[in-house]
C-alpha cells in the first residue's frame, strides 16, 4: 500500500497550489468526529506549510476543539518553539529550524508507543507516548484556534494536509537524524486516511479526497499558486 512517493531533489518543492491564510480570521472547519479521536494507537498528521511570518504570537496550524487541546500543533514564535499537544496538557516541543518563506514538510507520527516529529525528514524529537489523543466531540480547524481567534492565525500557506488514524508512517531512533526525503505532492488517500486536503485548486480548498468529511471554509480562505 502505498502512501508517497519521495522527491529525488533535496531542493525545496514547488507545491502547485495552496490555501492562503492571511493573517486575519480565516480557517477551514470539520464537524466533529469519531475519526478524530485517536485514542492510545498509532497515527500519521502531515503537511507542508509556507509561513511569511507569524501571524499571531501563538499559531495554530491544526487544533482540535480548543486550547489545552487534546490534538494540535502551535508554532509559537516568542520562543521559537513547536508544540505538538497530545492530551490537552501534555506539550511535546522542540525548537524549529528557519521556517520562514520557504516549503516546509511537517510530520507528526506516532509508532509503537513512540511519538516522532518530523521537519524536512529530519527527526526532531522522539518521546514514548501512549496518551489518549483526540475525541469524537470537538471540531476539527486548520488556521487557527476558534477559542482564541486574535492571538492564534496562521500567515501564509498549507497544502496537502493529511491525518491517518491507525498507521504511524514515520519512525527514527535518534534525534538530528534526517530520515526521509521530501514526500512529493499530491499526498494519497488509503483506508486509514480520515481527512486529506490537497489544496491545490481554488475548486479543492474544502475537498477531502479521503472522502469523509465535510471541510468548510470560514472567513474566505483563499487559493494560491504558489
Amino acid at each position: 500500500m502505498s502512501y508517497y512517493s519521495v522527491l529525488s531533489s533535496s531542493s525545496q518543492r514547488r507545491i502547485d497550489g495552496s490555501a492562503l491564510f492571511d493573517g486575519t480570521t480565516k480557517y477551514l472547519y470539520a464537524s466533529a468526529s469519531a475519526d478524530f479521536n485517536i485514542g492510545t494507537a498509532d497515527c500519521t498528521v502531515e503537511w507542508f506549510q509556507h509561513a511569511k511570518t507569524f501571524g499571531d504570537a501563538n499559531t495554530r496550524v491544526f487544533q482540535l476543539g480548543i486550547w489545552p487541546s487534546d490534538f494540535g500543533v502551535s508554532m509559537e514564535e516568542m520562543n521559537d518553539t513547536v508544540y505538538f499537544w497530545s492530551d490537552g496538557t501534555t506539550k511535546n516541543s522542540f525548537a524549529f529550524d528557519n521556517i520562514y518563506n520557504r516549503w516546509i514538510w511537517f510530520s507528526v507520527s506516532r509508532v509503537g508507543g513512540f511519538l516522532h516529529i518530523f521537519q524536512d525528514g529530519k527527526l526532531k524529537f522522539r518521546a514514548a507516548n501512549t496518551d489518549a489523543i483526540g475525541n469524537s466531540t470537538d471540531p476539527f480547524t486548520i488556521g487557527v484556534d476558534v477559542g482564541y481567534l486574535t492571538t492564534t492565525r496562521f500567515k501564509g500557506n498549507i497544502s496537502n494536509f493529511r491525518f491517518i488514524k491507525g498507521v504511524g508512517l514515520y519512525s527514527g531512533s535518534v534525534v538530528g537524524t534526517t530520515y526521509y526525503g521530501q514526500p512529493t505532492p499530491p499526498l494519497t488517500s488509503t483506508a486509514e486516511t480520515k481527512l486529506l486536503l490537497h489544496m491545490n485548486s481554488s475548486s479543492s480548498l474544502e475537498t477531502d479526497s479521503s472522502g469523509n468529511r465535510t471541510v468548510w471554509n470560514v472567513g474566505g480562505v483563499s487559493h494560491s499558486t504558489l
